[in-house]
């Protein structure tokens, strides 16, 4: 009955480094809860391979979920994030054998709802670096706590 609370102030993008590294293929999942508050919304998500790695993140601002890395948007899909509910988000990367490329695969649902049978997002990439530890993080743009529950990584 505990859950992980990224506080609203000081305005940050908050994170937390969560289990062993991952090297090669894994997957991040979590349940987040965020809310805005008049015109300003959280923005959060989930990432692989370390900070600068991949992430899946939800701009609720943009109505919009995105896979980026380093900051840099690589793919972007409408998304219809819903105020105050929790919200699963997860993201995978399927390493290729020989290592060299990878699938980025996405997928954000409401708790409310049932998990999408396929990613929302895909992506493939060619890279040789794949190892890094899992993170969550978020902003709380709103002036909101956001909160952190059922982190998973394989």
């Amino acid at each position: 009955k505990k859950v992980l609370q990224l506080k609203a102030e000081p305005l940050v993008e908050g994170m937390v480094l969560v289990g062993e590294t991952v090297r090669g293929s894994g997957v991040i999942r979590a349940k987040i809860r965020a809310t805005k508050r008049g015109r300003s919304y959280p923005r959060f998500g989930v990432g692989l391979h370390g900070i600068s790695g991949y992430r899946l993140r939800v701009v609720p601002a943009q109505k919009s979920i995105e896979i980026t890395k380093d900051e840099e948007v690589l793919l972007k899909k409408p998304f219809t994030w819903e105020d105050g509910a929790w919200t699963w988000v997860e993201l995978e990367v399927a390493v290729s054998e020989d290592g060299s490329k990878a699938e980025i695969r996405g997928k954000v649902w409401p708790d409310s709802g049932k998990e999408p049978a396929e990613p929302l997002l895909t992506l493939e990439v060619e890279e040789d670096r794949f190892r890094g530890k899992a993170v969550i993080y978020g902003t709380a743009y709103s002036g909101t706590p956001i909160l952190y529950d059922g982190v998973r990584v394989k």
